[in-house]
């Protein structure tokens, strides 16, 4: 007798950061952000008992963007100013951001053309990123790439440019 193992992305992050990495204190706040304590520093340049800001992506053949790294940067900071609800970590504002963008993409491409008289498209598609960059927002998140047979991989995301460090 088999039964399908049925869990989300969200609840074999959690379990793996509970009972293999040791974390505290972890808790889910929509299907795909979760926050926790880790047993000691991740970073030597961390504060003590920092907070980590999770993000779960299933590893698919997808390519991850600047723009979906920049929304979960938002989707954190609603989540902490007190926007974001608990199933869905965007509102109306960044809906209407999103629109914006969009129509933004749409109207300003123009195209130039390489050195190999490639076609390069160019429009303002960076515009919306630079400007919310560093504004009360988490200077580092966490990502959890799932792999099908269940190994996880964490990689730290930074907002913006960060100094190199020296191991």
């Amino acid at each position: 007798m088999t039964s399908q193992f049925t869990t989300s992305i969200t609840d074999q992050v959690k379990l793996n950061l509970i009972h293999y990495n040791l974390w505290t204190e972890v808790e889910v706040h929509n299907d795909h952000i979760l926050k926790g304590l880790p047993p000691q520093k991740l970073v030597s340049s961390d504060d003590e008992n920092k907070q980590e800001w999770i993000v779960c992506k299933r590893l698919l053949n997808t390519k991850l963007s600047v723009v979906e790294i920049n929304s979960w940067f938002k989707e954190i900071q609603n989540i902490i100013n007190g926007n974001g609800s608990a199933s869905n970590g965007t509102s109306q504002r960044d809906d209407e951001e999103e629109e914006e963008e969009e129509k933004d993409k749409q109207e300003d491409i123009s195209t130039s053309k390489d050195k190999n008289g490639t076609e390069i498209k160019d429009g303002k598609l960076w515009k919306n990123v630079q400007r919310n960059n560093g504004e009360n927002r988490v200077d580092r998140i966490t990502i959890a790439m799932i792999n099908d047979d269940g190994t996880i991989v964490y990689y730290f995301l930074y907002d913006g440019i960060t100094k190199p460090r020296q191991n």
